[in-house]
C-alpha cells in the first residue's frame, strides 16, 4: 500500500496476512486540509486505487473567551451581575461569543456545571439546570473547537448567590435631648425631635426608614447587621409611626417592621398657678401633726416638719418638682 498526501508519495506499508494495514506520517503534517490517497499493488503486480480521504488538521487553540457576562433574571433587581456582586438568582444566565460550532464548557469553582455550542450567529448562552448553592462562586469558560483544542480559561466571574429571606427589626429609639434621655420603647413620649432609631437586618443591606408612610431616608447595616438612623430634619410634634424595610445586596426586599410609635412633645408645661394647663400651683399644705391640724394658709406656721403638698390641673404623667428656698 503506497500512501500519498496532497499528491506527494510519503511512504508505503505491507498489509498483514489478514489484509489489514495502518500507517502514521513520519513527520507532523501542517494545519490545513489534506487529501490522503492509498494505492494498492497486489503480489501479482496488479495496481488499484482507493478514493480520496480528506482530513482537516487543526492544532491551533481557540482564544480565551473575553466577553462573558452573568445575568440575573429573578427578583426586583435584574440584569448584569457585577464582578464580586451578589445575586438572588440561583440559575443566572451566562452569555458570550465564539466560533460557530465550538463547544463552550462552563466551570464553577473548578467543577464543570454544563456546556453548550456556539450558534451560527457566533453567540452562546447557558443557564444551569441545577441551582447554584448560596455562597461564593467563581465561573470560568473554556472553549473547545471541533478538533479538540481547548482554550485557556476565561477570566473568572466572581459573585455571591444569596436567596435567603431578608429580616429587619426596629428595636428601640434613643432620646438625646432634654433632661430625660436614654432608650425609648414603642408607645412612649419624647422631647427629641430627631430621635435615633436602632435595629438589625441582614449584613450590608440597605434599611429605609418611614414615618407615617413617608420615607425619611436610608442607612446601610454593618457587617454584623446592626443599623441606626437619625432623621436629618426635625420631626413635628405629634404622633409618629415608624417602620423600616431592608433590601439586601442581592436586591431582595424584606417585609416592613411592625410600627414603632413615638409621641413627640416639645411644648413646656405651663407654670403652676398661672392658669390654663399650669394648674393651681400648690393647692394645699396639709398639717397632720400636733393639736392643730388641717390646711396651712400661705404665710402661716406649722409644727409639721413633713407637711403634705398637693395641686391639680396639670397633664397626666407630668413630673412635678417641689422646690424649697431655691
Amino acid at each position: 500500500v503506497t500512501l500519498s498526501v496532497d499528491g506527494v508519495v510519503v511512504g508505503s506499508v505491507t498489509a498483514s496476512s489478514t489484509g489489514e494495514w495502518s500507517w502514521t506520517p513520519p513527520v507532523k503534517l501542517p494545519d490545513g486540509t489534506h487529501n490522503f490517497v492509498a494505492s494498492v499493488t497486489d503480489t501479482a503486480g496488479n495496481p488499484s486505487r482507493t478514493g480520496d480521504f480528506r482530513l482537516d488538521i487543526d492544532t491551533t487553540r481557540p482564544g480565551a473567551a473575553d466577553d462573558v457576562t452573568a445575568n440575573d433574571n429573578v427578583g426586583p433587581v435584574v440584569g448584569l451581575i457585577p464582578q464580586d456582586g451578589t445575586t438572588d438568582d440561583s440559575t443566572p444566565t451566562f452569555e458570550g461569543s465564539g466560533e460557530a460550532g465550538d463547544v463552550v464548557i462552563i466551570k464553577d469553582n473548578g467543577e464543570v456545571i454544563g456546556s453548550t455550542v456556539v450558534g451560527d450567529d457566533g453567540r452562546w448562552s447557558f443557564t444551569p439546570e441545577t441551582r447554584l448553592a448560596d455562597g461564593p462562586h467563581s465561573v470560568v469558560i473554556v472553549i473547545e473547537d471541533p478538533a479538540g483544542n481547548s482554550s485557556d480559561p476565561s477570566a473568572p466571574i466572581n459573585f455571591d448567590v444569596d436567596t435567603s429571606a431578608v429580616i429587619v427589626s426596629l428595636d428601640y429609639a434613643i432620646d438625646n435631648e432634654g433632661s430625660l434621655t436614654g432608650n425609648l420603647s414603642s408607645g412612649t413620649v419624647t422631647d427629641d425631635t430627631t430621635p435615633t432609631l436602632v435595629g438589625r437586618a441582614s449584613p450590608n443591606s440597605v434599611v429605609e426608614v418611614f414615618d407615617n408612610g413617608v420615607s425619611l431616608g436610608s442607612v446601610r447595616t454593618n457587617a454584623q447587621g446592626n443599623w441606626s438612623f437619625t432623621p436629618k430634619t426635625e420631626l413635628p410634634e405629634g404622633s409618629h409611626h415608624f417602620t423600616a424595610v431592608a433590601t439586601n445586596t442581592a436586591g431582595t426586599v424584606s417585609a416592613p417592621t411592625a410600627s414603632f410609635n413615638l409621641d413627640i412633645d416639645t411644648t413646656a408645661p405651663g407654670k403652676p398657678g398661672e392658669g390654663g394647663t399650669g394648674g393651681d400651683g400648690i393647692g394645699n399644705v396639709w398639717d397632720d401633726v400636733g393639736p392643730i391640724q388641717g390646711n396651712v394658709g400661705n404665710g402661716e406656721r406649722t409644727d409639721d416638719n413633713i407637711p403634705t403638698l398637693d395641686g391639680s390641673g396639670l397633664q397626666p404623667g407630668d413630673i412635678v418638682t417641689i422646690i424649697d428656698n431655691g
